[in-house]
């Protein structure tokens, strides 16, 4: 490839858009589509060319984000998922028991450096339940309100302490939530790793 002090700045400038747009295409797409680009902006925009035609070959080009579509239209890009991606969703899921929250932390970072996944993707992932199935572990180790229950002066028994039946009903649906929301999350983020690249 040329370099960059051979072209216009304004061919520069364009060469740098042109590869962050392109920086989801496959490496090998990605490489070709620039050195073809930079190739052609070499012999039309050269460093001494005057501005005007330098903008008027740019404009022929059309946005860099244009020349990327027209490079994906056979096709979409698949997001790729690999140990990153495996390894955030496994540590989102159960990291924080196998190593108490640091594990979930690890899983979270991984998410936001993985490239397979929006934004949207990645505060879903990390909202939804931080800690994955720690609070559902930690439930375990909860110490139980036990109903207890002895004998009255007057022969009847009498029973105190224990949750009440709202108690109860609360406390289902805590535990629901706390195992159903990670498990929802990992299988949404699995789900959304291969979905195609621009794809919502």
């Amino acid at each position: 490839m040329t370099t960059e002090n051979t072209l216009h700045p304004l061919a520069e400038q364009y060469l740098k858009q042109l590869r962050r747009a392109a920086r989801d295409l496959p490496r090998s797409r990605r490489d070709e589509l620039l050195a073809d680009i930079e190739a052609h902006l070499a012999e039309t925009a050269p460093a001494g060319a005057d501005d005007a035609d330098v903008q008027a070959t740019l404009d022929r080009l059309g946005a860099p984000a244009e020349i990327v579509l027209a490079e994906t239209s056979a096709g979409p890009v698949p997001r790729r998922r690999g140990a990153l991606e495996w390894g955030a969703i496994v540590l989102l899921l159960v990291g924080g028991i196998l190593l108490p929250f640091l594990g979930w932390v690890v899983g979270a970072l991984l998410l936001w450096l993985s490239r397979a996944w929006t934004i949207r993707d990645k505060i879903w992932g990390t909202l939804v339940l931080p800690g994955g199935l720690l609070p559902a572990a930690m439930l375990i180790f909860l110490p139980v309100d036990v109903e207890s229950c002895g004998g009255s002066g007057a022969g009847g028994q009498v029973c105190v302490g224990g949750p009440t039946v709202i108690q109860q009903s609360i406390n289902t649906v805590f535990v629901v939530i706390v195992v159903v929301a990670p498990l929802c999350t990992a299988v949404y983020l699995a789900r959304r790793a291969r979905r195609p690249l621009g794809a919502r």
